[in-house]
């Protein structure tokens, strides 16, 4: 993402509240975390009724630790979800009921410790943190690229695109990985020099331990 502050000075963090305010904090979610989530961690494991609507790939949601001084928003990458049975004592006796396990896996590591608890039939009793699903905030404005569908000529007063709308990270569902690009703002320059496959004859240099290095007399095009 690109941004200017129109400050020379400013840094990322100065404006990232401004650059993350896509989404806000909406209603409490309906899954509860099972037990101390660690900083570091790259998934979170939680649980909730069998009958309430599974978290989905792509939704972001805001956890928020017991004494609401640390918050961090979290988009899920991967969810794994299974029945299980879990032991309650309510006093008395030892009770069983079942629950949806929920094992998400997140875009960033947590940056602190959540704190969760075991499961329990209903709300539980000690703080936890709070979890609240989010919402797209429409406090900043984008803009994107878009081809358009119409030719354009000189006076015209209006265009057409193919669509005014484009996927917001981190809402997007689906994300694409591209390989073998370039980091530059040039395109792709390599042209392979022949159709068939050449024989290279590799020197290999000692670096440390079980390491070595070579290094090949021309670039190598990756097989299409």
């Amino acid at each position: 993402m690109l941004f200017n502050t129109d400050d020379q000075t400013d840094e990322r963090l100065d404006a990232r509240d401004r650059i993350e305010s896509y989404v806000v904090p909406g209603i409490k979610a309906n899954w509860e975390l099972v037990g101390d989530q660690l900083e570091g961690q790259r998934a979170i494991v939680g649980y909730q009724r069998e009958e309430l609507a599974i978290p989905e790939i792509g939704e972001v949601y805001k956890i928020t630790t017991p004494d609401d001084l640390t918050s961090q928003f979290v988009r899920i990458t991967s969810v794994d979800h299974s029945s299980a049975t879990f032991t309650y004592h309510n006093g008395s006796q030892y009770v069983d009921f079942t629950r949806r396990k929920l094992d998400m896996q997140i875009s960033a590591p947590l940056i602190t410790t959540f704190i969760g608890a075991p499961p329990v039939p209903g709300t539980p009793e000690e703080e936890t943190s709070l979890i609240h699903g989010t919402q797209i905030a429409d406090t900043s404005r984008y803009y994107g690229i878009q081809p358009v569908s119409a030719d354009i000529t000189s006076g015209d007063l209006t265009v057409k695109a193919e669509s005014v709308y484009a996927p917001l990270v981190p809402s997007a569902k689906v994300e694409t990985p591209l390989l073998d690009q370039y980091g530059g703002y040039t395109g792709k320059t390599m042209v392979a020099t022949a159709d068939t496959t050449r024989s290279v004859s590799c020197r290999f240099v000692h670096i440390s331990e079980s390491q070595s290095r070579t290094y090949l007399q021309r670039g190598a095009l990756p097989k299409q």
